[in-house]
């Protein structure tokens, strides 16, 4: 997986898979589930890589081409002042060698 945004903001083309931003190897799952802070049902994408996996709400598929697709929606973040709730976008590569 790799993330195509910072804070929100697009990430160059040439910053992907640079050693800021490199490509994370784990497990993906997409899955309809409540969320308590939206009040509603949500599309939630989980990609674990570690002990703090990552999470995409409102997850949305762009395109898929071969074994390449990009998923679409918004992390959330804590902060200071509350939750803050940023545009991402992930890069996801299939790996048929790892399965």
């Amino acid at each position: 997986m790799l993330k195509m945004r910072e804070g929100g903001v697009a990430i160059p083309k040439n910053r992907l898979f640079d050693r800021f931003n490199p490509l994370m190897l784990g497990v993906l799952s997409l899955r309809e589930t409540t969320d308590n802070q939206l009040h509603r049902m949500c599309r939630t994408a989980k990609f674990e890589t570690g002990p703090y996996p990552a999470y995409l709400f409102d997850a949305q598929i762009l395109w898929i081409e071969g074994d390449r697709f990009v998923l679409t929606g918004f992390e959330r973040f804590k902060t200071h002042n509350g939750d803050a709730e940023y545009a991402q976008s992930w890069l996801i590569i299939l790996n048929e060698a790892l399965v």
